[in-house]
């Protein structure tokens, strides 16, 4: 609405400008900030006493790392006056944690605290203090403590192992509580901090723990309420041309549209172009409750790649692959999407009277080496091989392929894909001659 004001304005009109005028939300700021691979010390923090070792994470990695014990492992920030009276009078603050590796620790834990092993991010201000400290529970889960000492509250991220993960305090100045959010996602709510332990009573951040890998570690004031992240999710084998064709379909449970983002990467770890749809990405628009799919038909010679898929809460998908041969039906499999965050990727085979083919996927940005390890259905191991990948490349072949698995031939068995440096996806298809059906993996 435009207003043009005049000398002959009434204290009425103007009266009324001002009470319907939209207030302007007060500046997000950051006080904190550390990012990636940087040093901390560049960015304000000091090394702890104690001898700990805090370094860059591992290689293709953008992330740091802190080794040494629960104690006395740890970068600290120490806040000045200013910062202090920023905190208390803004609207909110954040502070967020960004795990890209957690500690495989599981104990048992320092002094006998609760959740005194593993990794940590803390917040203490004003006399408020608040732990995002992490530890496994030995089956594969991740326990977020926000009081390590007491164990007081704590909420279960179940499956997570040792991945990445964004945790979040949003203090509310006004109720005094915060709302505690897992990868955009609000957990906990109204909690009220815990008091400093009475030999630490400063104003600070810290973060640091037993080999925990830290990409980010913020604070900031004004802080808009999170949203969910997407989950990223990846179709390991992607083929059109040369008598296949390759579809995703994708649905939306929700009651509003979404936006589905599709990537895709050649097994040379480049961007890939689609000739039908015009590029390496498109974006999926999802009606409320819709579903679409998008297609890469069989036109021309083979190519291969993989896709990635970044989907919003509520939205889910699958691949489906076809294989088109003269004087033969079509033959067709249903896929289902994999994770980005396993270090070990494993699918069972039999091949016995079948053929079972893979594809894996380095999801490093650095060469790496995916280490296969095949087992028969006693657990004993029938061979080990190595599949070396360039930065995000993959590879699709044929099992009993890989140098050191030929003994999979008449067998029934599983078979580990492991990543040297960061994470992998795999798949698995079975052949009957031209009749074929997809291999879930089992991630973690």
């Amino acid at each position: 609405m435009a207003i043009r004001f005049a000398l002959g304005v009434s204290l009425f009109a103007f009266a009324e400008l001002l009470t319907t005028a939209p207030l302007m939300a007060a500046a997000q700021n950051v006080i904190v900030n550390q990012q990636g691979a940087t040093n901390p010390a560049s960015n304000g923090f000091a090394l702890n006493v104690g001898g700990d070792i805090t370094s860059q994470g591992p290689v293709g990695t953008a992330a740091w790392n802190v080794q040494g014990d629960w104690c006395c492992s740890s970068d600290w920030y120490y806040l000045s006056s200013s910062q202090i009276t920023e905190l208390a009078t803004a609207t909110n603050w954040a502070f967020i944690a960004t795990y890209q590796n957690l500690s495989p620790s599981i104990g048992p834990g320092y002094f006998g605290y609760p959740c005194g092993y593993g990794s940590y991010a803390v917040i203490q201000v004003n006399g408020v203090r608040f732990d995002l400290a992490m530890h496994s529970d030995r089956s594969g889960n991740q326990v977020l403590c926000l009081d390590a000492f007491t164990g007081s509250t704590n909420y279960t991220i179940a499956g997570l192992g040792t991945n990445y993960v964004t945790l979040e305090v949003l203090y509310n100045n006004s109720t005094r509580t915060a709302n505690i959010f897992v990868n955009g996602k609000e957990v906990i709510s109204n909690y009220a901090g815990h008091a400093p332990l009475p030999a630490y009573t400063g104003n600070f951040v810290i973060f640091g723990g037993e080999n925990g890998t830290f990409s980010q570690v913020e604070l900031q004031t004004n802080a808009p309420t999170p949203s969910a992240l997407p989950v990223t999710r990846i179709l390991p084998q992607l083929a059109f041309g040369g008598g296949w064709y390759t579809a995703l379909y994708f649905t939306n449970t929700n009651t509003a549209p979404v936006s589905v983002t599709v990537s895709f990467t050649g097994n040379d770890g480049n961007p890939l172009t689609i000739p039908a749809l015009g590029g390496p990405s498109a974006t999926v628009n999802l009606a409320a409750r819709g579903t679409a799919l998008i297609e890469a038909p069989n036109m021309g010679s083979l190519v291969q790649g993989y896709v990635t898929a970044a989907l919003p809460t509520g939205a889910a998908g699958y691949g489906v692959f076809r294989q088109s041969v003269p004087g033969v039906p079509d033959q067709e499999a249903v896929v289902p999407l994999s994770g980005n965050t396993a270090t070990t990727s494993t699918l069972l085979f039999d091949d016995t009277k079948y053929v079972t083919g893979v594809a894996v996927v380095n999801l490093a940005s650095v060469n790496n080496t995916i280490t296969a390890t095949a087992r028969d259905n006693q657990g004993n191991t029938l061979g080990t091989g190595s599949i070396p990948l360039g930065p995000n490349a993959k590879t699709a072949l044929v099992l009993r392929n890989i140098p050191g698995l030929a003994s999979v031939v008449g067998a029934i068995g599983s078979v580990d894909f492991t990543a040297t440096i960061g994470n992998v996806a795999a798949l698995g298809l079975r052949f009957n001659g031209t009749a074929f059906t997809s291999i879930p993996t089992s991630d973690r």
